[in-house]
């Protein structure tokens, strides 16, 4: 314990000089601006919430549907050979 008045030990601590970077924190944000777009530029980006709704449900029934096809194709061969005997 040191003093009132003594500064604490802070065991192998530097003092940190000004405008010195740590290189384990994030960089800061930029302080430019984005440019501006034009409206033109963003038209047909977007996905709208309802958009990726109806994707999600179109490939939840392509994924059924590959299924369906994969178990039939995997089904017909065994079905065969057993009629066959």
């Amino acid at each position: 314990m040191g003093k009132p008045g003594e500064p604490s030990p802070r065991g192998n601590e530097k003092e940190k000089k000004k405008g010195e970077v740590n290189p384990l924190l994030p960089a800061p944000p930029s302080r430019d601006p984005a440019p501006p777009r034009r409206e033109d530029e963003l038209s047909g980006k977007c996905i709208s919430h309802a958009n990726l709704e109806y994707l999600r449900d179109a490939m939840r029934t392509v994924t059924r549907i590959s299924a369906i096809i994969s178990f039939i194709f995997t089904i017909f061969p065994i079905v065969s050979k057993l009629q066959a005997s």
